[in-house]
């Protein structure tokens, strides 16, 4: 038998919405089962870069939980609004929005099969 290699991810912790380890205990979790309105609004209450104080200041996306959760699901997209909030060509609040889009796109398998299985 082959020996058995580590797969890793890039990302080995994501931030929760409050810019801590994301952790169901801590309340700061996004659920895999959570409705698009659920998504919208957990993602609109999620900690942005905190040296950023106005909208066209430049950003930090090396520190912003925001940045760090986008980077851990769409690596190409959230690089281009990284780069684009360095520059301060666009706000946190577009940001949350992209944010807000792929994590119901990207979870909508999940609610799917889920409510499958809950109907049977």
């Amino acid at each position: 038998f082959p020996e058995p290699q580590a797969l890793l991810s890039t990302t080995p912790r994501l931030p929760g919405t409050d810019g801590r380890t994301m952790h169901t205990c801590y309340g700061n979790s996004i659920p895999l089962a959570a409705s698009p309105q659920e998504l919208k609004k957990l993602v609109w209450s999620m900690v942005t870069d905190p040296a950023r104080i106005h909208a066209h200041d430049l950003g930090h996306p090396d520190i912003c939980p925001l940045s760090q959760v986008h980077l851990a699901l769409a690596q190409p997209a959230a690089a281009a609004i990284a780069e684009e909030c360095r520059r301060g060509a666009v706000t946190c609040v577009h940001h949350k929005g992209v944010l807000a889009e792929l994590l119901t796109e990207q979870l909508e398998p999940f609610r799917r099969i889920r409510e499958q299985w809950r109907v049977a």
